[in-house]
């Protein structure tokens, strides 16, 4: 189970950064605040009002990490539609389309 309080603690964190640190030192400075939370089982980043800004972090630095996350989002999507749809068969092609459109949209 993770850990969802990260959100408040990131997103603050953030809000200082943005407004007193050097745009040029920013990104480094919120990648290692990120990998503190998650360290710390932070797992509801989706959920920060810096979403947009942390993705476009996790994929220049992390695309690893970057590439989990999509998939795991492609697990649970693929599992809803099963849950609703218990006929369904997403063969290892479609799944690979389906793991694209979520990175690139997520």
């Amino acid at each position: 189970m993770g850990w969802s309080g990260g959100t408040d603690y990131f997103d603050l964190y953030v809000d200082l950064v943005l407004q007193y640190v050097p745009q040029e030192k920013q990104e480094d400075l919120i990648y290692k605040w990120y990998k503190i939370l998650v360290e710390g089982d932070w797992d509801t980043q989706d959920e920060s009002a810096y979403w947009d800004l942390l993705r476009s972090i996790l994929v220049k630095k992390d695309p690893d990490r970057w590439r989990d996350l999509a998939d795991d989002l492609t697990d649970d999507v693929l599992n809803i539609i099963s849950q609703k749809h218990p006929d369904f068969v997403c063969d290892s092609e479609l799944k690979q389309e389906i793991s694209s459109f979520v990175r690139e949209n997520l």
